[in-house]
């Protein structure tokens, strides 16, 4: 196939300065391996933070399904047959305003919501849950990302703080 290669094993910057190369990522998911339901591929972030309106091929209750009806409409879309993925690389390829509003939404949609310290502050807020019965103040994660344990004693426990 033209303009198709495979390129080995890359470096990260080496891998992030391709995909912002590309126009689209497409994500065919095999389920017939054990975790194949459950998987959603870090490279499907990579793909979005890169600015990619991305296709995957999956059934409905996978993890990567449910993962892209989240993302905003157009910047990834799910395809179940082969007809479907035609069209959808066509409608991009045909109208470059929409490409690029796929472009901009996906990479937003990275930003906001799969960045690393957004996810770290949901995990946080996850275990707190889980482990106290009631979401942290958010007033103990700097804006850095970083967690200030005296002030989460705080919030979980009053104000006495541990050995105090």
């Amino acid at each position: 196939m033209p303009q198709v290669h495979n390129h080995g094993f890359l470096e990260p910057a080496r891998c992030e300065q391709l995909l912002r190369n590309c126009h689209l990522a497409y994500l065919p998911v095999s389920l017939n391996t054990r975790f194949g339901p459950y998987s959603v591929p870090s490279r499907l972030a990579d793909y979005l933070a890169c600015g990619l309106p991305t296709i995957t091929c999956t059934s409905a209750g996978t993890g990567i399904f449910s993962f892209i009806q989240a993302a905003p409409a157009g910047a990834a879309v799910n395809v179940t047959n082969t007809d479907d993925l035609v069209n959808a690389m066509t409608e991009l390829a045909a109208n470059p305003a929409r490409w690029q509003r796929a472009s901009t939404d996906a990479a937003s949609y990275a930003k906001q919501v799969l960045h690393a310290d957004r996810v770290r502050a949901q995990l946080l807020e996850y275990d707190a849950v889980l482990a106290f019965g009631k979401p942290i103040d958010h007033r103990v994660i700097s804006g850095d990302g970083r967690l200030s344990v005296p002030a989460l004693f705080m919030s979980m426990f009053g104000e006495a703080t541990p050995g105090h």
